[in-house]
């Protein structure tokens, strides 16, 4: 006669053609981690989406474990791109204005374009210039803050405004991947 806690329901007998081929890609293996993936190509089934639903059955009969991991990759986008090949508005007017000691506002809008609004906020941010009104025109004159950038070349990256930085990274992504591990069930292994 057996107790009630003696018994144990046949799992197989739940199991789907894709659930068992899923749990067929763990058999004989020492790495008990694979991704969605991995368990498609070795198994030979004809989608990913597939694969993830026999995954969530399984899991939902406490038969696989899932770990997800989010991966984040960052890409320029075409904005980024430009600014990493010219450098940005704040930069190229700071050169400007090393060149050419000061700039009225009106020749740094023909250098800059629609940036310059941006370029004049970050200059002065950063106290890399003077502005001041002579005649009704705006002038910008380079400071000694200024010209320290300029001695070193090219700016570093880690110099960027952070606006600009957000504008660079503009184009990222994440990715996700779920691994699953080793079927057990009631702490014994499959």
């Amino acid at each position: 006669m057996s107790s009630a806690g003696d018994h144990q329901p046949n799992i197989e007998a739940t199991l789907s053609a894709a659930e068992k081929k899923v749990l067929k890609t763990f058999e004989g293996r020492e790495d008990d981690t694979l991704t969605p993936g991995d368990i498609q190509a070795t198994q030979e089934f004809t989608s990913q989406v597939e694969v993830m639903n026999a995954l969530s059955w399984l899991r939902s009969k406490l038969l696989v474990n899932l770990k997800e991991i989010v991966k984040e990759r960052y890409t320029l986008g075409k904005e980024g791109k430009g600014f990493l090949e010219l450098g940005t508005p704040e930069w190229i007017a700071v050169q400007a204005l090393a060149e050419h000691g000061e700039m009225k506002i009106s020749e740094l809008g023909q250098l800059l374009g629609k940036n310059v609004s941006i370029a004049i906020g970050w200059l002065r941010k950063k106290q890399w210039a003077d502005i001041r009104k002579e005649e009704g025109e705006t002038i910008l004159t380079i400071t000694e803050t200024g010209r320290g950038p300029c001695r070193g070349g090219r700016i570093p990256i880690n110099r960027f405004s952070s606006f600009w930085y957000k504008v660079w990274m503009r184009g990222r992504s994440k990715t996700s991947t779920a691994l699953f591990s080793k079927p057990c069930r009631y702490g014994k292994e499959l």
